[in-house]
């Protein structure tokens, strides 16, 4: 039975979807409980509400890190999971792992699970994992093995960012990116700019679908107390949460705290940048990471989202989570102008300038309860769960309407 299945698939991939295949092989950089999660992590949550077993594969760890690992925090909790052999997640529907290999996947993409000798396949089988993937999605062309690995598979490649402007992507990655669109079954983008762009490389099995939110997380906090590390701090608060590295604007938000006094800027998330000159404003509160699961109780406890990035090709590339959490939370959003933001035409404030973002943080404030639940109701259309039924009914065509 299961040599005809797999013909069956092989000879008519996507179209017949059996009901004991449901499940979806994942190649993602950063780890499922990482703390600063990206939209891989809000898909494969949806794939799992939906009933789906979720393999979920990120970045090998290799000799190289155990001496040059630049967040030895981070290695830490990496290391741990490929010793634990994988960890199951999200009751029992999805499994986390990170392989072992001789070689960084990013220098040398081609070749690093071939140099993991079978570590993935040790792991799958230890954990009772019979591996028919009905899919095999990859956020990052360093996992592009993974598609030749599984022919029979769907397979999808989401490309998030203008990668070539991220450290550490190098030619190798990019050309491989390239080649993994052209093959795939189903190259998803998260903004008008990156739609462009690949499709001027000749690239049409395109499906341009923003990033989204998860409802119930970020419009379920409503109860939870106030984070004891906001209770010091004077209202209103302007609350910006997530990365923080080159896309970030400092000089931005500390000429537009300068010009604000009276509103607090709390900061919360991962640095890969130097924030040392925003210390010295009175008003700004650097509170450093925290665990995704209270970022929605510090959103509650805010008044105004902000989004201060520098104007780039880059930023213009960007579709940031953060807007549709911050929108979710029913805050206002003030957000550096950049060709995404003015191409959405969702209510957002833009500014080009200091001047301009601080009188924006003014209007914002401006709205009350009425803005808030009116922003609330408008993120029902943004959820993971409407962007993963619009990726699946093009992989398989009225199966998710």
């Amino acid at each position: 039975m299961e040599i005809l299945f797999s013909w069956i698939w092989a000879f008519n991939k996507g179209v017949i979807m059996m009901e004991y295949n449901r499940s979806v092989l994942w190649g993602s950089p950063k780890h499922w409980r990482t703390t600063a999660p990206v939209g891989s992590h809000g898909y494969a949550s949806q794939f799992t509400n939906q009933g789906w077993q979720v393999l979920f594969i990120s970045s090998p760890i290799t000799p190289l890190h155990r001496l040059f690992a630049a967040d030895s925090r981070l290695y830490g909790e990496r290391i741990a999971i490929h010793k634990d052999g994988g960890r199951w997640e999200e009751n029992g529907m999805l499994w986390e792992y990170v392989p072992w290999s001789l070689v960084p996947s990013k220098k040398v993409p081609n070749w690093w699970l071939q140099l993991s000798f079978g570590n993935l396949e040790k792991a799958l089988k230890k954990a009772s994992i019979d591996m028919k993937p009905s899919i095999v999605w990859i956020d990052n062309p360093e996992f592009g093995e993974l598609f030749a690995k599984y022919p029979f598979a769907k397979h999808v490649l989401r490309i998030a960012d203008r990668n070539q402007d991220l450290k550490g992507f190098n030619h190798r990655l990019l050309k491989q990116q390239r080649k993994l669109a052209q093959e795939a079954d189903l190259v998803v983008v998260t903004s008008y700019s990156l739609e462009r762009e690949w499709r001027e490389m000749g690239i049409n099995n395109l499906l341009r679908v923003p990033n989204g939110v998860d409802l119930r997380k970020f419009q379920g906090a409503t109860s939870q107390k106030e984070p004891p590390d906001l209770k010091g701090i004077s209202r209103p608060i302007a609350i910006f949460i997530g990365m923080i590295d080159h896309w970030f604007d400092v000089n931005l938000l500390k000429s537009v705290a300068g010009l604000l006094p009276d509103i607090s800027f709390v900061i919360i998330g991962r640095r890969g940048i130097n924030v040392d000159q925003l210390r010295s404003a009175k008003n700004i509160h650097i509170l450093g990471e925290r665990s995704p699961q209270l970022v929605p109780t510090y959103l509650q406890y805010a008044d105004v989202g902000i989004i201060p990035f520098e104007q780039s090709k880059f930023s213009d590339a960007i579709n940031p989570v953060k807007y549709y959490e911050y929108t979710a939370s029913g805050l206002p959003v003030v957000a550096t102008d950049t060709l995404e933001f003015r191409q959405l035409g969702d209510p957002v404030l833009l500014a080009t300038n200091a001047e301009q973002f601080a009188a924006q943080i003014v209007v914002a404030l401006q709205g009350g309860a009425l803005q808030k639940e009116a922003l609330k109701k408008q993120a029902s259309g943004m959820s993971w769960e409407s962007r993963w039924k619009v990726i699946m009914n093009n992989l398989f065509p009225g199966s998710y309407l």
